[in-house]
């Protein structure tokens, strides 16, 4: 049995499709699955006082309590092998109380909805995916619509993001254990800066890992954003690396990592440096 999953379970819409993959991530892992919500409760502005009314208080624990019935009620609807725990936090900021609840959990795996703020918004409100990714101690997985086409159940094709950096290294080392463990196509992904360039070296890291799965190289060449996101098409899961304290590692590196999180056609699995991930098959 591996670290935990959790998964972040907000009100919008794209939770359900967070609890959907979660729970396939749990089996894959054979992990413990946690249902994880914060209660934002941002410093309260000073009050105004107007003759003859009184503010509303917010109760944080109050919030809280009401999102712990919540996630009780969903976790009850779950399939009958996967029994999740529950963590309800008050914090400032949503990627302030996920992170908080993966440290807390020691999770090896923080699985996030597709966000469908639009920029302004995420300039207010604060982007939860590139948070937990920049400040999170585990990998993080951003789920996709189910009504994407995408497939239910354990992937059947992983790609994997591969540049010759040590955090590409160790995205491709938790993809090949992923598809070791569900039996799946392993495609090695890399955005040649030119014609020619590390195809060698593609060749080594893509024979290495046939010795463990299926394995195949993909040699690309053009805007690394744009062509792995046309990559997704044809894969039930995308991996990336990334810096602990950064955006993935390339030369465009905050436009990649935006432009995966956000716009990839499939479930994206990103694996900060150095952070905590799933364990080894």
């Amino acid at each position: 049995m591996t670290e935990p999953v959790v998964v972040a379970v907000s009100e919008a819409r794209t939770a359900h499709d967070a609890v959907t993959l979660g729970v396939t991530m749990a089996r894959l892992l054979d992990a413990p699955l946690v249902l994880a919500a914060v209660a934002v409760t941002p410093p309260a502005p000073a009050a105004t006082v107007v003759p003859g009314w009184s503010p509303a208080i917010t109760d944080a624990a109050d919030h809280v309590d009401r999102l712990h019935g919540e996630l009780d009620r969903l976790a009850a609807t779950l399939p009958a092998d996967v029994r999740p725990g529950v963590r309800v936090l008050a914090a400032p900021t949503a990627v302030a109380g996920l992170w908080e609840a993966c440290d807390l959990e020691h999770a090896g795996l923080l699985v996030l909805g597709e966000s469908h703020l639009g920029p302004v918004l995420r300039t207010l409100r604060g982007d939860v995916a590139l948070g937990a990714v920049r400040h999170g101690g585990c990998a993080v997985l951003v789920a996709r619509p189910a009504g994407d086409g995408l497939a239910v159940g354990p992937p059947k094709t992983i790609g994997v993001a591969w540049d010759r950096s040590p955090e590409a290294a160790e995205a491709l080392a938790v993809a090949t254990d992923l598809a070791v463990r569900a039996g799946a196509l392993l495609r090695i992904l890399y955005v040649a800066p030119m014609i020619g360039a590390g195809d060698h070296e593609l060749a080594v890291v893509t024979a290495a890992a046939a010795e463990r799965v299926p394995a195949q190289e993909v040699l690309m060449a053009g805007d690394p954003g744009q062509r792995l996101i046309e990559a997704g098409d044809d894969l039930d899961l995308l991996v990336a690396g990334s810096r602990r304290t950064g955006p993935l590692s390339r030369v465009a590196l905050g436009s990649v990592g935006a432009a995966l999180t956000h716009h990839a056609r499939c479930p994206v699995l990103v694996v900060p440096r150095g952070a905590r991930v799933p364990a080894a098959a």
